[in-house]
């Protein structure tokens, strides 16, 4: 009887140490929702704007006007996008965010349809539904991301992670201010493929692998060169060249489920190739014309340091993340080598494009979609700290918390354009600190990046 209460008491006590998890992300959710709507940027039709234009064009195009090709001069907002000799306008952006946006935007367009109103797929009822749309994708990649921190770390470990993850970096900015943008989207998807990745190297299931295909081809339509991430599950548990061949062997077994894998990526993917086709003739076409990557010329440390966008300098919480890899033999070791290659590799990837500073953004956009990468690392850190001296866990709370405040006052700097999007320069940048208020000289202070000269590899 006695053992009997005990168990019970230790199971309550799993349950409870559980539910601070639930409610710490429930929390976070319920600041993204209220910063969400706070801002308005959905009432003022400011969603669906510059880059999410071309994202989001998909679903009005096919799905309200019926006109794949953008031929008709009279449909609105093609966004960026390119003639080709059949008279047809190919988008640039994949259709990753207007898949995931689409249960939203087919809920509301039936709404309006049912009560009379403006059924054109622009107005702001449209612009609701992808900023919903982020809020429950963000939700469900810290659910997966706390699944993934729970198999190996503490509570306390967990939601400290969590809430570096989304106030301390620019995640927390494209999540509330910039909602229609691929990058909330890219770093929930990457969440819940690295927990089903978890899963199924411990319990091989064919359904499992499915999920990973599809999640696998729903990331790299949303930004094709996230096709990086596949290192997680070609080097999952690969420490050197023995393990490497022993996983694979292990894999192989499995061929089943390889072959589902692929199958289930080629289902996801098949619908751009369709529309590639239909527009263009061809089932593969490269719709960035005239921008490329250099990759003789990588600005590596300007895409980690720089004032202008400085990954480290505007996110500086992520140095926890990248000592965290030292630190990952204790609690993940079956992943520390594929983060390490995937970082370097992302890293270098992403600073080799034309405009390594990526147009107007707040901080380095394009780390955030491997923020939930990153988060294992950095748990591996804290929790190596949490676990000194009362003193070496106060120091850790502090630093965590004066860079989780750095950061949102630099997003609320960029909102106020104290921080320019995309031409800071050392001078602005630190006049700036930890200012509210726009500098009288900001104008001369600023340091624009020529673009022309960029995009010819003459930066």
């Amino acid at each position: 009887m006695g053992l009997f209460s005990f168990e019970k008491a230790m199971k309550n006590v799993r349950i409870k140490k559980m539910n601070l998890v639930r409610i710490a992300i429930m929390i976070l959710s319920v600041i993204q929702l209220y910063t969400l709507f706070n801002i308005s940027a959905w009432r003022k039709e400011k969603v669906i704007g510059w880059d999410v234009v071309s994202y989001y064009s998909y679903l009005p195009s096919i799905f309200i006007y019926d006109d794949i090709g953008n031929k008709n001069p009279e449909t609105p907002n093609t966004g960026w996008h390119w003639p080709t000799k059949d008279g047809n306008r190919v988008v640039k952006m994949s259709m990753g965010v207007a898949i995931c946006c689409a249960p939203a935007f087919f809920v509301v367009h039936g709404w309006q349809k049912l009560t009379g109103g403006n059924t054109g797929g622009w107005s702001i009822p449209y612009h609701f539904a992808v900023a919903i749309s982020n809020w429950l994708f963000v939700l469900l990649g810290l659910f997966f991301l706390a699944k993934t921190l729970e198999l190996r770390f503490s509570p306390q470990v967990t939601i400290s992670t969590l809430v570096v993850i989304f106030l301390g970096t620019n995640l927390f900015y494209y999540s509330t201010s910039e909602p229609g943008m691929s990058h909330g989207f890219s770093f929930s998807l990457i969440a819940a493929y690295i927990y089903y990745i978890v899963r199924w190297h411990n319990n091989p299931r064919l359904m499992v692998a499915a999920i990973i295909g599809f999640l696998f081809g729903l990331i790299t339509l949303i930004r094709p060169v996230n096709l990086i991430v596949f290192l997680l599950f070609a080097f999952y548990g690969v420490s050197d060249w023995k393990s490497f061949v022993s996983q694979w062997r292990n894999k192989v077994r499995n061929m089943k489920h390889l072959i589902v894998f692929v199958i289930m990526f080629a289902i996801a993917v098949f619908p751009q190739m369709l529309y590639w086709k239909e527009v263009t003739g061809n089932w593969l076409f490269y719709s960035y014309i005239g921008e490329h990557f250099f990759w003789n010329d990588p600005k590596i440390l300007e895409g980690l340091f720089s004032f202008r966008k400085g990954w480290l300098l505007y996110t500086p919480v992520m140095a926890f993340a990248v000592a965290g890899l030292f630190f990952m033999r204790k609690k993940f070791p079956e992943l520390k080598l594929a983060m390490v290659l995937l970082l370097l590799l992302f890293i270098y990837v992403t600073f080799s494009w034309w405009s390594w500073w990526y147009g107007g953004s707040y901080g380095m956009r394009p780390m955030i979609d491997i923020y939930a990468v990153l988060a294992l690392p950095l748990a591996s850190f804290m929790g190596v700290l949490l676990e000194k001296s009362k003193r070496i866990r106060m120091i850790t709370y502090t630093l965590a918390f004066c860079f989780v405040s750095l950061s949102l006052f630099q997003t609320l700097q960029y909102r106020y354009n104290i921080l320019h999007y995309d031409s800071t320069s050392r001078d602005l940048y630190l006049k700036s600190y930890f200012r509210l208020k726009k500098s009288t000289d900001f104008e001369q202070l600023l340091a624009p990046p020529d673009y022309d000269a960029a995009r010819q590899g003459t930066r």
